[in-house]
């Protein structure tokens, strides 16, 4: 998967739940991509964006 969303220069991939990662989140995909979840809910992004 790492190939295909480095070859495609993808910002994010989209997945039902991290049951597809075995329930554990996919550190090497969030290096090069955000991963948002549809349930839960949830988007592990790769940097944190701080507010002042």
């Amino acid at each position: 998967m790492l190939k295909v969303v480095r070859g495609a220069d993808a910002e994010a991939v989209i997945t039902p739940n991290l049951g597809h990662f075995g329930d554990l989140t996919p550190t090497r995909l969030v290096a090069v991509a955000d991963l948002i979840t549809v349930e839960p809910a949830e988007t592990y992004q790769r940097w944190i964006i701080r507010v002042r």
